[in-house]
């Protein structure tokens, strides 16, 4: 869920510091319609994740972790290559030097 929603509601590929922000309520509202079949729990990790995937955070939390680095692993799009300090789990930054 979180690879179809995070970047949801960006308006652009510049700078748009709240798509997280519009990201997270949007799937607030797809589960509140019924249309996320997932647990609340699970939507508690899917809001945090999106709401903060751009804020420079990292997680201890696996699901999070996983999910922040996947975005930002996906970065070498836009010709960036991610920051190892800003990557969550050992698998990203094994994966980094790949890159």
């Amino acid at each position: 869920m979180f690879g179809i929603i995070h970047d949801s509601k960006r308006l652009n590929e510049s700078t748009d510091p709240e798509h997280g922000i519009r990201s997270a309520d949007y799937a607030q509202e797809l589960f509140a319609k019924g249309l996320l079949k997932i647990s609340e729990s699970q939507l508690e990790k899917l809001d945090y994740a999106c709401r903060y995937h751009n804020e420079g955070k990292i997680s201890n939390d696996k699901t999070i972790g996983c999910c922040w680095d996947a975005d930002r692993l996906d970065l070498v799009r836009l010709s960036e290559i991610p920051n190892k300090k800003l990557l969550s789990t050992d698998s990203a930054k094994k994966l980094l030097w790949k890159m």
